[in-house]
């Protein structure tokens, strides 16, 4: 399973950048990155607040992917095929469309992340549970 954290690094303050590869360092099967090809990973994880990081986000997926909408919108109001992404992050929302799912995800703690790096490291994370 791939997975993509879509961040729009040009502009990421660098203890973000530190932050986001400490955590991350050791999983072959996650990527941090800001430019991505079209379905080319199972998980994508906006983690920018740019309409353009949904963009992207998206466009990264995999046919039935799933977007996890961790970072709220600088453009509240931005909406695509009816769908305002920020409702959905905010709310926490799970939303399915256009063949891909999207989850809303918000105030986690540096806690919650170590908790799910844990998951991740001993196998007990699985698909189903985002």
């Amino acid at each position: 399973m791939e997975i993509a954290f879509i961040s729009n690094l040009k502009n990421i303050n660098s203890k973000r950048r530190k932050t986001l590869n400490t955590i991350f360092q050791g999983f072959d099967n996650i990527t941090i990155a800001s430019d991505v090809n079209e379905h080319q990973f199972d998980i994508t994880v906006m983690a920018a607040s740019a309409s353009s990081a949904y963009k992207s986000s998206v466009k990264a997926l995999k046919k039935r992917g799933r977007l996890i909408l961790f970072s709220g919108f600088n453009e509240t109001q931005y909406s695509k095929n009816s769908v305002i992404p920020e409702i959905i992050h905010r709310n926490e929302f799970t939303h399915y469309t256009d063949n891909i799912i999207m989850v809303g995800s918000s105030g986690y703690t540096f806690a919650n992340i170590i908790e799910a790096k844990r998951l991740l490291n001993n196998g007990r994370w699985s698909e189903s549970r985002v």
